[in-house]
């Protein structure tokens, strides 16, 4: 997820609305991309950020963020998007570690901790599937909803769920 983007519906509120059905998972290859982003010159930086992420130390990523902030390193408004984004999604830093402590024994056997085969699901689904907006053709791969055509398509699946309730 690009910095600066919003959930339509605040997507850790909605997983822990449908409880064991959804986890709030944060994308760490989007996440890590926003480091280099935001930190182009300090690769330093960039990969004591990435440690931090990998190593489960999500208090420890926002914290030398704000340092960062708070001593200049990168460019201002860059720093504190970065911030705001890693504050309000930590929580879903470790979606994926969460959910496996709810499992059974049998479960955890098959499940995995990648986002890769949902990424994949969101390809097939969305990107391939979806015929089109009113105004244009549907999202290709590689691309990203712009807050119009989220919306546009929020409404229909609205709909479509209406009518099967």
């Amino acid at each position: 997820m690009p910095i600066g983007w919003k959930p339509l519906l605040g997507t850790a509120a909605l997983a822990r609305t449908f409880g064991w059905r959804a986890t709030y998972r944060l994308d760490w290859w989007h996440l890590t991309r926003a480091f280099r982003r935001t930190f182009p010159n300090h690769s330093k930086l960039v990969k004591r950020l990435k440690k931090a992420l990998y190593q489960g130390d999500g208090k420890k990523v926002v914290s030398m963020v704000q340092i960062a902030k708070a001593t200049g390193v990168g460019d201002p408004e860059s720093v504190a998007r970065l911030l705001t984004y890693v504050k309000a999604n930590q929580e879903g830093f470790y979606g994926a570690r969460n959910l496996r402590k709810k499992l059974s024994d049998q479960a955890k056997l098959v499940c995995v901790e990648g986002s890769g085969a949902v990424e994949k699901h969101i390809d097939l689904v969305i990107c391939r599937r979806f015929p089109g907006l009113p105004k244009g053709p549907g999202k290709g791969q590689g691309m990203r909803w712009t807050r119009a055509g989220a919306n546009r398509l929020l409404k229909l699946r609205l709909q479509e769920l209406g009518k099967a309730a």
